[in-house]
């Protein structure tokens, strides 16, 4: 199979306004999407009748970036438009109303100067690498064609996330909740609130509610839980819980302040669950609370298609990342931050608010990001070599996940292990023979976990 030119952990992402991410261009993205929908419909679907769904977060560039998509798109496919939204909403509505295929305009955890593209199939899951495979070769075809533009008409879809809404909150009784949220500034930013509060919660403040379009998860969210942890902590509340731009992603505070992330999560959500889905960037703290427990712990590629994918053939319902992508197969089979929350808020009030955290004790993490130019690969033979060398080398009980970023120009190093010393010395390490390969002295900042 060949490699994937564009499309990467999590859909199309780049820097807004450059590359693909430029108007003339995503109308000739929005073309090769819509023939290759119209051609993949063609014999089940009426070209009238086929039709697809946009949203966007909150990004300053996401309603010019969706007006381009809708130009192409409009040639081939009917479109409607969303508006603001997260991720789930997305996913969740593609499937209600009947869509062949969702997009999200979004960089979903990154800075405002990003935006991309994810693509939702008409299930509201995320599309198989052939599918996105057949839709560059589509784009390809059209980016050397000459652009006409016709007028962009699409249906404005009002009301859109009411059906959505009442999924969510449904049945669900949060009274004696007190909880504090973190909308990143991004899709759920005054959304969450509002479903906590028809559950019955008291929401007792929301931080990274005040959008502007260039502040879309900037020092908020589930990446800076810090003025989370402080708040739940000076406003006594039971919980809070903090998401990223497009609401995929959630984390989780206790009432000291303790942040847990997406395995603990996990575990706390699965306890009744047979078994489990990780990724290799799973703690093995994690996978060892499910073995001892006689359960089983399946490990995937890191993105949320490959856990729901996992979940689907096991016939299994959790699944998630560390990271805080976390799929309830039984309600979406993508991640949903907000399901999440709620769902987590709903079994803390029916198991009498006692503590949940930690359900596990986690092994020592360390963690770094390289940058990296985009022709590295760790493909290349001489280097899968000297890697076979690199890990072979490592200390006993020392785990080494090494992967390029699908969202980010940079290599992600994990090592996990019984001892931070121990990891410290094996980052320095691995650090260092990368570099040898890169010509690269400098890194991000890690941390230990």
């Amino acid at each position: 199979m060949k490699n994937l030119r564009w499309f990467g952990t999590d859909g199309i992402r780049g820097i807004a306004f450059e590359g693909l991410f430029v108007p003339s261009v995503l109308t000739r993205v929005g073309k090769g999407i819509g023939e290759y929908l119209h051609n993949k419909f063609s014999n089940q679907v009426l070209k009238n009748s086929l039709w697809v769904l946009i949203g966007v977060d909150t990004r300053d560039s996401g309603p010019t970036f969706a007006a381009s998509l809708i130009s192409g798109l409009q040639e081939y496919v009917g479109v409607g438009y969303l508006g603001v939204c997260s991720s789930g909403a997305l996913a969740w509505l593609t499937r209600y109303y009947g869509a062949h295929f969702g997009i999200m305009v979004s960089a979903s955890h990154n800075s405002a100067i990003y935006n991309g593209i994810k693509c939702f199939d008409s299930d509201g899951s995320k599309f198989s690498v052939e599918d996105e495979l057949e839709i560059e070769d589509y784009v390809a075809y059209h980016l050397q064609k000459a652009l006409h533009i016709k007028d962009s008409s699409f249906l404005q879809v009002t009301h859109s996330q009411n059906a959505y809404q009442e999924a969510l909150t449904f049945g669900r009784n949060l009274k004696g909740l007190r909880v504090i949220l973190d909308g990143a500034h991004g899709s759920l930013w005054k959304f969450a609130s509002d479903c906590f509060t028809i559950c019955g919660a008291e929401v007792v403040s929301v931080l990274g509610a005040d959008p502007n379009g260039r502040n879309i998860n900037e020092n908020s969210g589930v990446l800076y839980p810090s003025c989370l942890q402080n708040a739940v902590i000076n406003h006594c509340a039971d919980l809070g819980f903090c998401f990223d731009g497009d609401g995929d992603r959630v984390g989780v505070v206790d009432n000291l302040g303790k942040y847990w992330d997406g395995d603990q999560i996990l575990a706390a959500l699965s306890k009744d669950s047979v078994s489990v889905v990780g990724t290799v960037m799973s703690n093995y703290g994690l996978e060892r609370y499910f073995l001892e427990k006689g359960k089983s712990f399946f490990r995937v590629d890191v993105g949320d298609r490959w856990i729901s994918q996992a979940l689907k053939t096991n016939k299994l319902r959790w699944g998630g990342e560390s990271s805080g992508h976390l799929i309830d197969y039984n309600f979406l089979p993508v991640g949903d931050g907000l399901w999440i929350a709620l769902e987590m808020s709903s079994r803390f009030i029916q198991e009498g608010k006692v503590p949940i955290f930690p359900v596990f004790s986690p092994y020592p993490v360390l963690q770094k990001n390289i940058p990296i130019s985009g022709n590295f690969s760790l493909n290349i033979p001489e280097i899968q070599s000297r890697l076979c060398g690199v890990y072979a080398s490592l200390s006993p009980d020392v785990r080494l996940v090494l992967r390029p970023s699908g969202t980010e120009p940079v290599i992600r190093i994990l090592l996990e292990g019984l001892c931070v010393k121990t990891l410290k010395f094996e980052m320095e390490r691995v650090v260092a023979w990368i570099s040898e390969y890169m010509n690269i002295e400098n890194a991000f900042e890690s941390n230990a976990a």
